[in-house]
């Protein structure tokens, strides 16, 4: 994994609390809520939630290994990191 994601990664990490709530995430991910919700139901989310009182909880681990899951380089200049969304994985970002 490239310097560029890992510096993104790291960054993120100082910023998501654990747990953290789906709604929290998507406001630092600037995210919609509901694509979380969509993508755990799919199997495609982050692992390991836990729904209590009706909110839905991640650990930090669980976000940041899935968030390295979904990263890869865009193939601009200068390259940027960029998250891939639910199961898209860097071949599809590519087309």
């Amino acid at each position: 994994m490239s310097d560029a994601i890992n510096d993104t990664l790291d960054a993120l990490s100082k910023r998501i609390p654990d747990p953290v709530t789906r709604r929290q995430l998507a406001g630092i991910l600037d995210m919609a809520m509901q694509s979380f919700a969509n993508w755990d139901c799919q199997g495609r989310g982050i692992g390991g939630s836990v729904k209590i009182a009706g909110r839905v909880f991640y650990r930090r681990s669980d976000v940041l290994e899935w968030l390295r899951s979904k990263a890869c380089e865009v193939s601009r200049t200068p390259k940027k990191p960029t998250l891939l969304r639910g199961g898209d994985s860097c071949e599809d970002s590519s087309q």
